[in-house]
């Protein structure tokens, strides 16, 4: 648990040979600039990636309650700041940094604050009363899952849900990586495509949508040693997933039995699917590489009904 630092290169001419690189050594051609719409239910604030998804939701969820369809299925735009906006949201960040912290530290007297955390979203502009709204559902989301142990997935999916809905139109720093770090929990590794191949989460990306042929020839990135100034507060589990994997890339060697052993105590008690399924394709991969077939089989049967990871766990246990 803690602040995740994403990685950054300050470096123009040392990025652009790095990005190169990397694209060279992963085979990715370069991809089309594309928006990824969000699409929110107008009632509850759950966020969907397709028109289907959120009429299913609809249908099953709210079919009694009144719908006025007139919000539905709009565009979504990059939510701007007016001058006024900018010049305050220096200081909104400094309060949702600062909450973080508390947050890591379970420091229990933001309960007795939290509401007026919620009040002070109807005295800002609507950009910036979505911005703060979608931060106080992430770290509620946080809240509940690694301070109060609370395992009721469901709940903790909703606030990460609406989180990533409210704050993936904004193009700050700060809002990107909340994005990518509920992405990566959620198992929405398409939403890292428009990534940029200096930040760790496009290796995860890659990790978790590539076959293991392609994933396992390239352990010799460039390091990936520049940190944001800006950080979002992440769960142990997904923090030291994220170290692993930029390991995996750039230097295979320092991956041992430490790190598995590590990652599964953090998982203890823990039954939520999407990070087992993580978990057990890391350690399949893992223990290939290691030649440990036995092991590997027994991680591959635990994704073998998995849509996505399925077919390679399939095929080696075949």
């Amino acid at each position: 648990m803690g602040i995740y630092l994403d990685t950054l290169e300050d470096n123009d001419e040392l990025s652009g040979w790095k990005i190169e690189q990397i694209r060279q050594k992963l085979v990715i051609h370069s991809l089309p600039s594309r928006e990824l719409p969000s699409i929110i239910c107008p009632i509850c604030q759950r966020f969907f990636f397709t028109d289907a998804e959120l009429n299913n939701h609809i249908f099953k969820g709210h079919r009694h309650e009144y719908v006025n369809t007139t919000f539905l299925f709009q565009p979504s735009n990059r939510e701007t700041f007016n001058e006024l906006d900018l010049e305050l949201l220096n200081n909104l960040e400094t309060e949702i940094e600062s909450l973080q912290v508390r947050i890591d530290r379970n420091d229990r007297t933001v309960d007795d604050e939290w509401w007026q955390y919620q009040d002070s979203i109807y005295t800002n502009t609507f950009s910036l009363s979505q911005y703060q709204a979608g931060f106080l559902e992430y770290l509620r989301g946080h809240d509940l899952e690694v301070n109060r142990h609370l395992r009721d997935f469901d709940v903790i999916s909703m606030h990460f849900g609406s989180a990533y809905g409210k704050l993936q139109s904004f193009t700050t720093p700060l809002a990107q990586l909340a994005c990518r770090a509920i992405a990566f929990k959620m198992n929405w590794f398409d939403q890292h495509l428009n990534v940029s191949e200096n930040s760790v989460f496009f290796l995860a990306w890659h990790f978790f949508t590539q076959s293991y042929d392609k994933v396992k020839e390239v352990d010799d990135l460039p390091p990936f040693d520049m940190r944001q100034s800006q950080g979002i507060i992440l769960d142990a589990f997904h923090s030291d997933l994220l170290e692993a994997i930029k390991m995996y890339y750039s230097d295979r060697s320092k991956i041992n039995y430490n790190w598995i052993y590590r990652l599964d105590k953090l998982l203890e008690g823990i039954s939520n699917q999407n990070y087992l399924h993580k978990f057990s394709l890391f350690k399949a991969r893992v223990y290939r590489e290691w030649g440990d077939i036995h092991k590997a089989k027994e991680a591959y049967r635990m994704i073998k009904n998995h849509p996505e990871f399925g077919k390679e766990a399939k095929a080696f246990n075949d």
